[in-house]
């Protein structure tokens, strides 16, 4: 396993991920926790189960993202980068509203 691998750059490595990012959330029992954002390619039928077995033997069990959250699309930003300030704002209170 390559020391480099996360599960950003292993995510968006994935078949049927257009794009993916995590951020950071305030969680009730840690102070904050991960949420994988995944938007999904045309027609993909990619899982959260497809997608953790394409993790085995890519990254670390531990590392593995919980939760994965599918989205329809992430807001650009200014310069067409989705900032993560935009993403915390619409996605910062997961862990609080599950």
């Amino acid at each position: 396993m390559d020391h480099r691998s996360t599960p950003k750059t292993q995510g968006v490595c994935a078949p049927g991920i257009a794009s993916a990012v995590c951020i950071a959330a305030p969680h009730p029992k840690w102070d904050g926790q991960s949420v994988f954002l995944i938007v999904k390619e045309l027609g993909s039928t990619l899982t959260t189960a497809g997608l953790l077995a394409f993790f085995n033997g890519q990254i670390a069990k531990w590392w593995k993202p919980d939760p994965m959250v599918f989205v329809e699309s992430r807001p650009p930003g200014a310069t067409g980068k989705v900032t993560g300030h935009q993403l915390c704002e619409q996605y910062g209170d997961y862990y609080l509203s599950v």
